[in-house]
């Protein structure tokens, strides 16, 4: 049975022995790709070292994915030639990409202009013609599992959902270049064709992706991850006694954690549906995780990190809560709730949700009811779903929340101010709490 998140554990294994671990160019394939166990890319320290490092890392997942077999999985390594660091400084050119709190991001170019890689890449390259790729440093450790996340980012991938993923290495991976495609901007979600098209690429995700079989047990259709995390999230904010400054003790002290666990157990008890409908969801559409072709206007998801089986409902009250942003450098951690969206937006989101999930995945995709009749009815399904929403908005605030706790504890806020951005979500629940509920019973 292959296991591919398993296999990256054979390959750190195999290169981890004495005769291997002498350079750091050797690679497994692991999910038909290429897999550098010791091979890592710096982001602190001298900016020329660390973009040379870059360059390494891209250029050997490069490479090894153009000699590439196309096995699922081979725990024997096999080994790279990269041209010098001389050569690479002379040929390649690196540039930060913005947008990314939890990783940090570079784009990677010369890849076609090069003659030190043109000649490499074979006709069938899924790389020919694209002269940059995006290398992604991992953050957030600890919060991720990266083998189980970089398994279901090849299945997305090779699902045709996400775009390309070319390979991985220690602390990261290389992923294509959207060429032509840029960021959303949360002020362009109040645009409807746009917001309609977002609504569209959230529902073929839901229906469309088959979690294979090696991934079932991590992506189980019968646990829906959302309070496991929830949960797991809690107790480690809780088991923080110092955070990295005592004036950031002092803020996470005045957010009354004790309080948020109380506000916890009555969200699953008593507001949020047990019943809603579940696939496998992205978690986390904000507008930097949405790119947009301007001139054919095409729509792709990207960054499904803390994607998984959840609640559909959770994905859609996730996306309305991040039309008020609030994680961008400039934004600090502070979102701005005068932009969710109208009541008349988000049923318009919703309709076109349901639409496409019907086109789908016929009946399987209607929204879960007792009552038979609401599958013909479209006017109903959509009111259903937007309560369902609704609930989850609150929980959603309380997600985050809590992951930004955990961040600040972690990382520290010097980069990214975690705290503030938790007292918003926390604020924003209180502030939308009596609200929402009195919405769910009267409806």
């Amino acid at each position: 049975t292959i296991m591919p998140p398993s296999d990256f554990q054979k390959a750190r294994d195999a290169a981890a022995s004495a005769e291997a671990s002498s350079s750091p160019y050797l690679y497994a394939e692991v999910d038909g790709r290429p897999y550098f166990p010791t091979l890592h890319a710096k982001t602190s320290g001298d900016d020329g070292d660390n973009n040379l490092s870059i360059i390494r890392a891209a250029v050997a997942v490069v490479l090894a994915a153009a000699a590439a077999n196309g096995d699922t999985a081979s725990s024997e390594l096999s080994a790279v030639s990269i041209p010098s660091d001389e050569e690479l400084a002379g040929h390649f050119t690196v540039n930060v990409v913005s947008g990314g709190i939890t990783n940090s991001l570079y784009r990677v170019s010369g890849l076609t202009t090069s003659s030190l890689l043109a000649d490499a890449l074979p006709e069938t390259s899924e790389l020919k013609g694209h002269d940059s790729v995006l290398v992604r440093v991992f953050g957030a450790e600890g919060m991720i599992d990266r083998d189980v996340e970089n398994s279901t980012l090849a299945s997305l991938v090779d699902q045709g959902i996400a775009d390309r993923y070319l390979g991985r290495f220690a602390n990261g991976r290389l992923e294509g270049w959207l060429d032509g495609f840029r960021p959303l901007s949360k002020e362009e979600f109040a645009d409807a064709p746009t917001s309609d098209a977002i609504a569209v690429q959230m529902a073929n995700l839901h229906a469309s992706f088959v979690v294979p079989d090696y991934l079932q047990s991590f992506h189980d259709p019968s646990q829906p991850a959302m309070w496991t995390q929830l949960h797991a999230w809690m107790k480690q904010a809780l088991s923080y006694e110092q955070f990295k400054t005592e004036a950031d003790t002092d803020r996470a002290q005045k957010l009354n954690l004790s309080n948020i666990e109380a506000e916890l157990d009555h969200l699953e008890k008593e507001v949020v549906p047990a019943d809603a409908g579940v696939a496998f969801c992205h978690n986390d559409l904000l507008a930097a995780n949405i790119m947009k072709c301007p001139t054919t206007g095409r729509i792709q998801l990207i960054d499904f990190e803390y994607g998984g089986v959840n609640y559909r409902s959770f994905d859609i009250a996730n996306h309305f809560n991040e039309f008020a942003g609030g994680t961008t450098e400039e934004e600090n951690g502070v979102p701005d709730y005068s932009l969710f969206p109208t009541e008349e937006r988000q049923e318009a989101f919703v309709r076109s949700y349901i639409r496409a999930s019907k086109e789908g995945s016929g009946a399987a995709a209607t929204v879960a009811s007792s009552d038979g009749d609401s599958k013909d009815d479209e006017d109903k399904q959509v009111q259903l779903l937007l309560r369902e929403v609704h609930a989850f908005i609150l929980a959603n605030h309380l997600y985050w929340g809590l992951w930004a706790v955990n961040q600040a504890a972690m990382e520290g806020c010097d980069d990214f101010d975690y705290l503030t951005y938790a007292a918003s979500r926390f604020g924003e629940y209180q502030n939308g709490k009596a609200k929402i509920e009195a919405q769910l019973q009267s409806s």
